[in-house]
């Protein structure tokens, strides 16, 4: 198992262990064969770009599955400049509209007890003008 010997390897031998829960792989290893998936390679991919400041995407870290290989095609891309963090780091954050509404529906509104049909219907296009006048569909088109 080959250690990180420059400090892009390092760094990114840091972020993929952390998102992959262990330390037992080295530099060498594919993504894929040490536990990496989809959700993991999302998480990398905005690791990468949250600490070291560069855009990548799955399919670089599909030809670029090792430390040392990545390494060479992350240099390749330019940094981001003015990257901002997208939220305040606090214990608490205010709700949105859509929430705060949610919360009202569901605690004062008796009787409510969900508010997203698990489901969708398809009608072709001539039919859409009756669609609109069926009892039971509300539909806002404003």
């Amino acid at each position: 198992m080959t250690k990180p010997e420059t400090e892009m390897e390092r760094m990114l031998w840091e972020i993929w262990s952390n998102i992959l829960g262990t330390e037992e792989f080295g530099v060498d290893d594919s993504f894929w064969e040490i536990g990496g998936d989809s959700l993991r390679a999302s998480l990398l991919i905005a690791e990468v770009y949250s600490k070291l400041q560069k855009s990548m995407t799955i399919r670089q870290l599909y030809a670029s599955s090792t430390i040392r290989m990545l390494e060479d095609s992350i240099q390749a891309i330019p940094l981001i400049k003015g990257l901002q963090p997208v939220a305040v780091d606090r214990q608490f954050y205010p709700l949105t509209d859509i929430q705060q509404t949610m919360f009202a529906a569901v605690h004062f509104d008796e009787g409510v007890h969900s508010y997203l049909v698990p489901g969708a219907l398809s009608f072709p296009e001539k039919l859409m003008p009756y669609v609109w006048r069926m009892p039971g569909i509300n539909f806002d088109a404003s």
